[in-house]
């Protein structure tokens, strides 16, 4: 056994409960947030307004770690460290009325966000001090320790580091105009954004998984151990990328027209258009790259910006990449792709009151999506930033934990076998068609009945695919992945971002309004959906599985992560009627007033169905990059359906040797097969408002959330869904229980 894999287990402290899981903290957790407002409303006179906004917000949250300094531990993405978001914002709007049927508002807004994140070792360079030599020291502030993923176990490790200034500013104008039976509205605005990835250390002191392969008893899948292989010290794999500083710019622009026309006093109608010119964002020095391939001939060219520098593009090409073609770009825009121009989205809609209680809204509208990632840019690929996917074959060990496997300097000569992200550089935007219909019937004084029925299909959708994974291999073969590449095996499993997604979505929603009167006020809504696709998570970490196989799409057709079949919300305000101004006590003495008037209580109730979640094994059973999934043999929801039980092991199996050679590399289980718990919640106020004199009254507050303590387990990451491992169909974390907020505020 390798004496740097006990050193680093004795940092681990032991169980402290019986079970799975086996260990249990209250991680501490202190939040400290200042925020600043200001706003102000000048009326200039008749014809003329300007207002304003200013936010000024910083927080700081420290959070110690699950096992202790300096093991840390990471789950569901946490580890301890101190989080540092701060907002700026600004905004001033002047609204100009030429006549009283025609106006003009002009918007002016800027906003800096940042995200500061820091572990809880900055300084330090712990992969040296407990032996771990696979990569090299990151440096300050990004210091720590590798994360040490153990399957089925939470990994050892710090998280990452990063500090990434957002900056936004916007301009608009609208203009609108009554004309008769028509209300006609006119705008334009523009928009710039600026994205610094700076000091970002996403995988910077390495990361490496052991997984129970080298322990397995050939022959026998997942007979292996991963303590053992840990142990051992032999990863499954591994990553490493450098610190990367790269200066992102977007300019978008957006034109719009639209017509409200009252054709008859029970009939409108609306159409309008809306142009976008919103190209991708660019990194301002040059310093991205693309990758440009052809499947059927495996031709293969790294093409960069044509301002890119010459020093640089020297260091490409003669440094870096001299295994490949490398080429300035100059037939594609500075973000490695082809804008797209021709980006009209039409817009109609109606409204017909068939009586007078009865009103029928439909509408379509074609809507584009533009790409706003921050990840996967062609800015994070040489030269800003190298990123080495570290692959064994799962047979002969490589990835030895006490090995060097990263250069010192990963500039200072070619590149081996490095990730890149690539963009299909004739990728348009995708395309949403929108339509709805709903009826609206007033069942009686303040009380409102609406019916309807929406859907959206989407086209174009912009997914990542690994395309260069490995081919699979027969259980025999003892061939690397990086040797069976599909595009080149000159590079890693790069990530191919291309236009293939698509989604349809279709609800039936049933709403009950109470409009405020006698105090009480009242929604209750009750949504019926489903979601259905080949689409990227949006939420990161409730269906977020990767796509098993890059040439057959078909089989990643499921539930979208946000797939929630059945959702019911009910919100309501009433003030209680005691007291000056209310139907009893209305002339009752000033106590009577201070103990029993000016109460208000409001609510939220919601109950949800769960999110679609994906089991998946800790392997690929064709020796590929990409985890498989298993075989659904029964019902996964033959449980107690509890936390601790929620979804059975015996509904899954791990294909056999004959299944895999017979060509089953991916398993015949699909996408969002099970469901996460569903969500049961109620957030309370209770409001007591006191007049102090004429023009002045002091309000306290108090503020439930989660008000009956009800646990829900169905946040992202709660379930385990590695099949073979410990915590697989059990819930191993909860959102937060009750939160009680109390507040005092002054109102003049």
């Amino acid at each position: 056994m390798s004496p740097v894999s006990r050193n680093l287990l004795s940092l681990v402290p032991g169980p402290n409960t019986a079970g799975v899981p086996n260990f249990v903290r209250n991680v501490g957790s202190s939040r400290n947030i200042d925020t600043i407002l200001a706003k102000f409303d000048w009326v200039r006179s008749d014809k003329n307004t300007v207002t304003g906004r200013m936010i000024y917000a910083d927080t700081i949250q420290r959070t110690a770690p699950a096992f202790g300094f300096p093991a840390d531990g990471v789950r569901d993405g946490a580890t301890g460290g101190t989080l540092e978001p701060g907002q700026r914002t600004a905004n001033l709007a002047w609204t100009h009325v030429f006549r009283p049927t025609d106006l003009n508002e002009v918007r002016a807004g800027w906003l800096r966000s940042t995200a500061r994140i820091l572990n809880l070792t900055p300084d330090q360079d712990l992969n040296s001090k407990y032996g771990v030599l696979s990569f090299p020291d990151a440096g300050p502030p990004a210091g720590g320790l590798a994360v040490l993923s153990v399957s089925g176990f939470t990994a050892i490790g710090s998280g990452g580091t990063t500090s990434q200034p957002i900056e936004k500013y916007e301009l608009s104008d609208s203009y609108t105009a009554i004309r008769g039976a028509h209300t006609l509205k006119f705008g334009v605005r523009i928009g710039n954004k600026r994205f610094l990835n700076q000091l970002v250390c996403t995988n910077c002191r390495g990361t490496m998984s052991f997984s129970g392969v080298y322990t397995n008893q050939p022959g026998f899948g997942a007979s292996g151990n991963s303590v053992a292989d840990f142990q051992l010290a032999i990863g499954s794999g591994g990553q490493w990328r450098n610190r990367a500083s790269c200066y992102e710019h977007s300019t978008d622009y957006e034109l719009y027209a639209q017509d409200r026309w009252r054709i008859t006093p029970k009939l409108t109608m609306t159409v309008g258009l809306l142009y976008g010119y919103n190209p991708a964002s660019f990194e301002i020095y040059g310093n991205s790259s693309n990758v440009l391939f052809d499947l059927a001939t495996r031709k293969v060219e790294i093409v960069v910006p044509a301002q890119q520098s010459e020093a640089t593009f020297n260091a490409m090409k003669n440094i870096l990449f001299p295994f490949l073609p490398v080429r300035r770009a100059p037939e594609l825009s500075l973000s490695g792709v082809r804008n797209s121009y021709l980006n009209f989205g039409p817009r109609l809609g109606f409204a017909w009151q068939l009586n007078r209680k009865t009103v029928v809204r439909t509408g379509y509208g074609i809507f584009h999506g533009f790409t706003d990632v921050v990840n996967a840019v062609p800015s994070l690929n040489p030269p800003t930033r190298v990123w080495l996917n570290l692959t064994a074959n799962n047979i002969n060990p490589t990835l030895i934990m006490d090995r060097p496997l990263v250069p010192g300097n990963p500039f200072s000569g070619p590149l081996v076998y490095p990730v890149m992200t690539a963009r299909d550089p004739n990728a348009n935007p995708d395309l949403t068609q929108m339509y709805n219909l709903s009826v609206q019937r007033e069942l009686a004084s303040h009380l409102l009945l609406d019916v309807g029925y929406m859907g959206n299909r989407s086209s174009r959708i912009l997914i990542n695919a690994p395309v260069n994974d490995g081919v699979p291999a027969l259980p025999n073969d003892t061939s690397s992945p990086q040797s069976r590449r599909r595009v080149t095996s000159l590079l890693g499993a790069f990530n191919y971002m291309s236009p293939q997604g698509y989604s349809n979505y279709n609800a039936m929603t049933i709403s009950l309004e109470k409009r405020f009167s006698q105090g009480l006020s009242a929604l209750a809504s009750y949504t019926w959906s489903r979601a259905l696709g080949v689409a990227p998570a949006i939420t990161e970490g409730i269906n977020g599985v990767a796509i098993q196989n890059a040439a057959n799409l078909s089989r990643e057709y499921g539930p979208l992560e946000f797939d929630i079949v059945r959702r019911f919300v009910t919100s309501y305000v009433y003030e209680l009627p005691f007291g000056k101004g209310k139907h009893f006590l209305s002339k009752g003495s000033r106590a009577l007033e201070l103990v029993l008037g000016g109460w208000q209580f409001n609510g939220i109730t919601t109950f949800q169905a769960g999110f679609p979640l994906t089991p998946t094994l800790s392997y690929s059973l064709g020796k590929t990059d990409t985890v498989s999934r298993p075989n659904v043999i029964g019902d996964p929801t033959n449980t107690t359906r509890q936390p601790h039980n929620w979804i059975t092991a015996a509904a899954f199996a791990i294909p056999t040797n004959a299944e895999i050679t017979a060509g089953n590399f991916y398993g015949n289980q699909g996408v969002g097969v099970v469901r996460s718990p569903g969500l049961v919640n109620l957030d309370f106020s209770l409001f007591k408002n006191v007049d102090v004199r004429e023009g002045m009254k002091v309000q306290f507050r108090t503020e439930l959330f989660n008000a009956t303590n009800t646990p829900y387990f169905g946040s992202p990451g709660s379930l385990g869904l590695t099949l073979g491992t410990a915590t697989f169909g059990r819930v191993t974390s909860a959102a937060d229980p009750r939160v009680v907020q109390l507040g005092l505020k002054l109102l003049f």
